[in-house]
């Protein structure tokens, strides 16, 4: 398997367990989780990323904090954007745990690429070398 395919199933993978995170936190129990809009939110989160690997978006290349900010912004559009299209009528959307989620996600993207750093190619916050 090629390097980028691994870096795109590296990214989708973390965008799915991020945007999870990140309702369960918002939800503040695991009982609170609304658990559908959890699952399509981490779907379509997942699907944009793999999207955004293939049209291959340029990074901030502002080295490690830029790619860390650059991974954190994308990581809070794509949950956001994966809520808003896990719901059904636009009216329907709780701005406030989409608001949170996306936050919290982006918080667990910056935590998740710090774990990162000391395992992929020196300098960056990527697992595959």
């Amino acid at each position: 398997m090629s390097t980028y395919a691994l870096r795109v199933m590296d990214r989708a993978a973390r965008t799915a367990l991020q945007v999870v995170l990140g309702y369960m936190m918002a939800a503040g129990t695991i009982g609170g989780v609304d658990w559908t809009t959890a699952g399509f939110a981490a779907l379509f989160a997942v699907i944009m990323s793999m999207l955004q690997a293939a049209v291959d978006l340029p990074a901030l290349h502002l080295g490690w904090a830029g790619d860390v900010f650059s991974r954190a912004l994308r990581t809070f559009a794509q949950t956001a954007i994966g809520s808003v299209g896990a719901v059904v009528l636009f009216t329907d959307v709780a701005w406030g745990t989409v608001l949170s989620a996306a936050a919290l996600a982006a918080l667990t993207s910056v935590v998740t690429s710090m774990a990162a750093t000391p395992f992929g190619p020196k300098g960056t916050p990527e697992l595959v070398r």
